[in-house]
């Protein structure tokens, strides 16, 4: 058991770490590169235009079910 952690925490760290990397590339393209700013700003621009009440409830109560599987004592 103990072994599965280590190489799930070993997987998960290596996953941050490329998400990490690709958001920082983005960023420095943001700025160097007009045709990926407007795309960003246009994708940023979609998501908001999504966002509603409805959705924030179901997100909501998504969010409560997790955590309170996640403190759960078995």
């Amino acid at each position: 058991m103990d072994k599965i952690k280590k190489i799930l925490y070993s997987i998960i760290v290596i996953i941050q770490t490329i998400l990490w990397i690709g958001v920082i590339a983005i960023q420095y393209l943001t700025n160097k590169k007009a045709g990926v700013m407007h795309h960003v700003y246009f994708r940023k621009y979609q998501y908001s235009n999504s966002i509603s009440v409805e959705n924030l409830n179901i997100l909501s109560i998504t969010v409560v079910f997790v955590s309170i599987e996640q403190f759960r004592i078995p």
